[in-house]
């Protein structure tokens, strides 16, 4: 267990996630499900039970208390055990870097129980949403939003260090349009800059700082999407100097913020 654990922090360290989708996938009981998995991912059972046989080699048991991560390439096998329908969500992925081979990241395939079942199906309901109903959702954003769900999925750390990550990223977010440094937010929670720093790295994969743009930013689409003023959507976001958002908002999403409402109206 510590091995596969160490292999999935490997993997938040040392890779950026790309191609992040999400799908839901129904088997009905009197069906099977034979594929090739060209991607590696996670299987959420969220309904019924069934049997999966990877590479015709490895069979497991699937219930909605355990997630099944699968390597990329393996041919799958899957069939329900009862006489009602399968479903599950697939969250599939691929490697953006080659820091490491995904064979030294993690192993082939692994089964574990969900700590938090309840609570892991519920963030990958609303990730799902916001993909599904969002055309500009930005990919930085989503796989901060991969590893936190994979996080509480999986349970990296400790209790009381996942319990302060979400109190801190709930604080930032109320916090949007006030000037924030690493030094204030380590004080304001009687923490070290580093060791704050250290907890965001290796929860999230980025710096406390970085958060915190990201969040302005995916707030400022949202406004610049209701018709804000790329003035005003940065004054509401922290950034008093306009051409300074708009060029942070270019080098993050590759559009200028005065673009955002005519691009969201071509995609829809």
């Amino acid at each position: 267990m510590k091995e596969k654990m160490g292999g999935i922090s490997s993997l938040y360290r040392n890779q950026t996630l790309k191609n992040i989708n999400l799908i839901q996938v129904t088997v009905t009981s009197t069906e099977s499900l034979h594929c090739k998995f060209p991607q590696g991912g996670f299987l959420f059972p969220i309904k019924g039970r069934a049997q999966l046989t990877i590479d015709e080699e490895t069979t497991t048991y699937l219930t909605s208390s355990y997630v099944q991560h699968i390597k990329s390439g393996s041919y799958l096998h899957l069939f329900s055990l009862d006489q009602i329908d399968f479903e599950f969500i697939l969250l599939s992925y691929t490697f953006g870097n080659s820091t490491l081979s995904p064979d030294e990241c993690i192993p082939n395939s692994f089964h574990l129980k969900l700590t938090e079942a309840k609570k892991t199906h519920m963030m990958l309901k609303r990730l799902m949403g916001k993909i599904t109903s969002s055309h500009h959702y930005h990919t930085l954003t989503l796989e901060l939003e991969m590893r936190k769900l994979l996080n509480t999925a999986l349970k990296q750390g400790d209790t009381s260090e996942h319990q302060l990550l979400d109190v801190v990223c709930s604080y930032i977010k109320k916090h949007l349009s006030t000037p924030i440094t690493l030094d204030e937010l380590a004080a304001y929670f009687d923490k070290k800059p580093a060791q704050l720093s250290h907890l965001f790295y290796k929860n999230l994969g980025i710096r406390p700082i970085e958060y915190l743009i990201r969040q302005r930013l995916e707030k400022a689409t949202e406004l610049l999407k209701q018709g804000y003023s790329v003035q005003l959507a940065a004054s509401k976001v922290g950034y008093d100097d306009a051409l300074y958002f708009s060029r942070l908002y270019k080098k993050y999403y590759h559009i200028r913020p005065s673009e955002v409402k005519d691009y969201h109206r071509v995609v829809c």
